[in-house]
């Protein structure tokens, strides 16, 4: 779980470069995974 931490975090700086819009996608992506 700990390998994920820079991977989210470096999506979040991606999602905050294109817009929160874009965060509502991996949302949907991990409830769904859950």
């Amino acid at each position: 779980m700990e390998a994920l931490i820079p991977v989210i975090n470096k999506l979040q700086d991606v999602f905050n470069t294109i817009g929160a819009d874009a965060i509502q996608l991996p949302q949907i992506v991990v409830l769904g995974t859950q």
